[in-house]
């Protein structure tokens, strides 16, 4: 039975993935979610049951599309599999709870936002809102079931936090630099993740995506030869599911080193 519902949470984590990559390709360019149905992007023929089967019918059919023959993004299957496993971890490391499925539901949003961010350099508001809306959702339902409202008041810290904090580095960048160091989805993302952890996590998230995005920054100029503009919303992404999952254990390391 433990195994039946292992493949369980990762059969609905693949079926969603597929929704997200429809999500990820429909969302930037103004485009309806739902119409029309799963198509082809070469020939445009409307697919079947067996060729939305996730990861399968891309392993089935070598990658290429089965009505004309065309490669196929490797991005589908990915996406497909890295919200699968992530859905299975979740469960793994927080059981059978509220905990987990707005981890998964986390996982899921943060997905879409990255994908997004590193391809077109925004942030959509309406995915964020809906991520925010979920979180303070399952916090307010986690501080009922627990009876301990700190839970859902940790949730709007954080959620005040995270945007408070960038949006005041946003607002001096463009006071020193004259211009936009960061993109205002940035502030609105930061700000869901508090929705989703706490004020303390949010740090945490901050500090780990500024030092990897730091990092990137100076290889790309490497390379480039000169500093070039990058979304930031992926290395937030890094921070924030480091913090999810291993947050509290590193803080409480870091203090203990040094108490």
């Amino acid at each position: 039975m433990e195994l039946l519902l292992w493949i369980f949470i990762l059969s609905v984590g693949l079926i969603i993935g597929s929704f997200l990559n429809v999500c990820i390709y429909r969302i930037p360019n103004g485009e309806s979610i739902n119409d029309p149905p799963s198509h082809c992007q070469h020939c445009a023929h409307r697919l079947g049951v067996l060729d939305l089967v996730p990861v399968v019918s891309y392993l089935c059919l070598g990658g290429k599309c089965r009505y004309c023959g065309e490669k196929i993004s490797p991005q589908y299957a990915c996406i497909e599999l890295i919200n699968g496993l992530g859905w299975v971890y979740s469960f793994y490391h927080f059981g059978l709870s509220v905990e987990a499925v707005l981890a998964c539901v986390f996982i899921s949003v943060v997905i879409v936002l990255t994908v997004i961010d590193w391809r077109h350099m925004i942030l959509p508001t309406g995915i964020i809102v809906f991520g925010s809306v979920v979180a303070l959702l399952g916090k307010g339902l986690l501080s009922y079931i627990h009876q301990d409202f700190s839970i859902l008041l940790k949730s709007l810290l954080g959620g005040a936090v995270g945007y408070g904090i960038v949006a005041l580095i946003f607002y001096i960048a463009i006071w020193a630099l004259k211009k936009e160091g960061m993109g205002y989805g940035d502030v609105r993302y930061l700000g869901m993740i508090g929705l989703f952890t706490s004020p303390s996590l949010v740090f945490l998230t901050l500090l780990i995506g500024s030092v990897v995005g730091s990092v990137y920054g100076l290889i790309l100029l490497k390379k480039q030869g000169e500093s070039m503009e990058f979304p930031f919303g992926p290395f937030l992404t890094i921070g924030a599911l480091i913090s999810l999952f291993y947050g509290d254990q590193l803080i409480n390391w870091y203090l203990a080193l040094w108490m």
